[in-house]
């Protein structure tokens, strides 16, 4: 038995096995980097003008909620990053506008010296759409975009994170490179920092380098393409509900970029509480919406080709046919294949 194979039984540590990763041109408007392939070594794809951007306006949205009557640390984590990066000598030039989406209750969350606009309040939640097992009041993706995008401008760019995502100082001035390179539509794989109780911003926690993660929780995207969004009822906090965005990304854009390998955003932790089959219907909602989503999308033929490329080469589990329809078990197959992965 080799030392390593030994050093691991003795500490019961799991060997890590390397899973295959889609990259390169999903589709002829969609690039993806390889999660172990330098951002240095994928430039060749961007304009060169993302090395001297033009001013880029910036509207940033998120959902932050009260936990107890107030934002728990994480989140504060997450606001703190935000006015940090915005302040940031590296932020590049435009206006970047910060946007509270609140839920009812929570309009009085974030005091005003934050500098934060606050959207008016959440109208719906699942609850209004749906009826589950355990009821939660979940915003729904779409009406927290609605409420956010409002304040944007023709021209302006979009970003959406959720609440317990923090940046990087330089963020917004990365962001605003990788626009000027071209892309109208951008996701950001965050990394995973220590664990949910280390969210301090010092110098030690800062200097971990973090573990890449592979789910969906950073996206930026040109007003133009957000206007163009084929609506669902998805709900934040549960399984599936990114599906539809990427699939809006995938269909709308003109040029995708999903970036893998970057430390742009982190997070604390790799908590995952919609892991369990108590939460199964919410999962299936919302993979029914994305079925729903992904079936208007493709009855643009124009759009049809583009969606066909990313679902074979990214996502893989859903499948277009030549009519751009969906099998029609399809959203209760990826459901049960994803708590399946979850279990």
């Amino acid at each position: 038995m080799g030392l390593r194979r030994q050093f691991r039984k003795l500490f019961g540590i799991k060997r890590q096995t390397i899973e295959l990763q889609p990259s390169g041109w999903l589709a002829e408007n969609v690039f993806c980097q390889s999660p172990s392939t330098p951002l240095s070594e994928i430039v060749h794809v961007f304009d060169p003008k993302y090395k001297d951007p033009d001013p880029i306006n910036l509207v940033h949205i998120v959902n932050f909620f009260s936990v107890d009557g107030a934002m728990n640390d994480v989140q504060r984590a997450t606001l703190d990053s935000m006015v940090t990066a915005k302040s940031d000598p590296l932020a590049g030039e435009g206006e970047t506008t910060l946007v509270q989406v609140p839920v009812h209750g929570d309009e009085d969350l974030i005091q005003a010296h934050y500098g934060l606009q606050v959207a008016t309040k959440l109208e719906r939640t699942v609850l209004d759409v749906g009826t589950f097992r355990i009821p939660r009041p979940l915003p729904l993706l779409f009406d927290v975009l609605e409420k956010g995008a409002s304040v944007a401008k023709p021209g302006d760019f979009v970003i959406y994170t959720n609440a317990d995502i923090c940046l990087q100082p330089y963020f917004y001035g990365a962001v605003r490179q990788l626009i000027a390179g071209g892309f109208d539509a951008i996701t950001i794989n965050r990394r995973t920092f220590g664990d949910a109780h280390g969210f301090s911003h010092d110098p030690l926690s800062m200097g971990e380098v973090g573990m890449q993660h592979p789910g969906f929780d950073c996206f930026v995207f040109s007003k133009e393409v957000f206007d163009q969004f084929v609506r669902t009822d998805s709900c934040l906090g549960m399984s599936g509900v990114i599906q539809p965005m990427l699939f809006n990304l995938a269909a709308h854009s003109k040029r995708m970029l999903m970036l893998k390998n970057v430390s742009l955003t982190f997070h604390f932790g790799d908590d995952r509480p919609w892991k369990t089959q108590d939460f199964d219907d919410y999962a299936m909602h919302n993979f029914t919406e994305a079925a729903d989503s992904l079936t208007k999308l493709a009855e643009d033929v124009s759009k049809r080709g583009h969606l066909r490329e990313f679902c074979d080469n990214h996502i893989g589990i859903w499948k277009l046919d030549d009519d751009g329809l969906l099998a029609p078990d399809a959203a209760q197959e990826v459901a049960q294949a994803h708590l399946a992965n979850n279990a």
